[in-house]
Order: C-alpha cells, then sequence, then structure tokens
C-alpha cells in the first residue's frame, strides 16, 4: 500500500504540468474515484494501478 498517496499524485500531477482530467483518464478513473484518492478517502494499491 502506498502512503500519503493523495500528496505524491497531486504534487507529481503538478510537477509534470497535468491536468485532474489527464489523471483521471490514464487512471481509468471517475472523477469521484479520483477525488477520494487524492484526498485520502480512498487508499490507492499496486491493483487498482495495475487494472
Amino acid at each position: 500500500m502506498i502512503r500519503h498517496d493523495e500528496i505524491k499524485i497531486k504534487q507529481l500531477r503538478q510537477l509534470k504540468n497535468f491536468t485532474q482530467e489527464y489523471m483521471e483518464r490514464q487512471l481509468g478513473l471517475i472523477t469521484r474515484a479520483y477525488s477520494k484518492i487524492v484526498g485520502g478517502e480512498t487508499q490507492l494499491t499496486i491493483y487498482r494501478l495495475q487494472c
């Protein structure tokens, strides 16, 4: 399990100048699911990233 994923994802997205919409498409997530991960409500797992 990735710890503090909400910080890492947001920081990486900003460093790469990616939009939230771009990240959602790349991860195959809808807006609410992505927001829950970034907000720390849902944990990001390797399995979720591989799907």
